[in-house]
């Protein structure tokens, strides 16, 4: 699960907010001017935005994140699996679970 992802995330629409691999914001439209009779524009998919930026390149691939959920197992199990799909060349590595509100208790016994 901590393969590098072939298509990394490289693009961020400074409109939404939103971050995107270039093939999903890189778009040909007709231009009958240019010797190629086409050109290249970055789209965002979200928004429908022209204002897509590079993101800087960093030497870190990993991000920890923490998620705070309420509800049964099956609420947690479906939403592992929508973060999956959002994200299916990231292949997410699940590094602890805890049930209860552990931060919530560390705080209070602090």
């Amino acid at each position: 699960m901590t393969s590098q992802s072939t298509h990394p995330i490289t693009h961020w629409c400074s409109n939404c907010d939103a971050h995107f691999r270039l093939d999903q914001v890189r778009h040909c439209v007709p231009v009958p001017e240019s010797p190629l009779g086409e050109a290249e524009v970055l789209q965002c998919p979200t928004c429908g935005s022209y204002q897509i930026e590079k993101l800087l390149e960093a030497d870190v691939q990993h991000c920890t994140v923490v998620f705070r959920l309420s509800g049964s197992r099956e609420a947690l199990g479906y939403f592992l699996s929508e973060l999956e799909t959002k994200f299916p060349e990231s292949e997410p590595e699940i590094v602890a679970v805890q049930s209860g509100n552990a931060l919530h208790q560390k705080r209070d016994g602090e």
